[in-house]
């Protein structure tokens, strides 16, 4: 196990990005339908019309699969000392990646609460990317 600080916060943060995703990608598995239709509703006044059902499935792969690398990324932070393999290098990018499409999509469709909600999780993400930068790549 890795007891230092930084590794405990890392670990930590990857597994609230691994939560956040994976929420939110099983959700679009089990309510294909329903998320769907939201999708459809939200975004079919955009310009992003004729390419909401590929976006859809896209941002629920990706989801799955940043909550997965993230989760991999936990255990390399917090039981082994291979903090510095390649999960913890991309993890918290990736998961900046999505974050920044999510805010995007909720910016086009003028959903400036919803884009709002986002930032929180981008700060993280941010602030985990300069604490990983600062104490494990030095």
């Amino acid at each position: 196990m890795n007891f230092d600080t930084s590794s405990i916060i890392l670990g930590i943060l990857s597994l609230f990005f691994v939560v956040t995703f994976l929420q939110s990608g099983i959700d679009k598995v089990i309510n294909r339908t329903g998320n769907l239709a939201w999708f459809q509703s939200v975004f079919g006044t955009t310009f992003l019309k004729p390419i909401i059902t590929p976006l859809f499935y896209w941002i629920t792969l990706q989801e799955l699969f940043v909550s997965g690398w993230m989760l991999i990324a936990a255990y390399c932070y917090l039981l082994c000392e291979c903090s510095c393999c390649v999960f913890t290098d991309w993890g918290f990018i990736l998961s900046l990646a999505l974050l920044v499409q999510l805010f995007t999509g909720q910016r086009i469709a003028k959903d400036y609460v919803g884009a709002s909600g986002i930032i929180p999780y981008i700060i993280t993400a941010l602030i985990a990317q300069f604490l990983y930068s600062n104490c494990c790549c030095s």
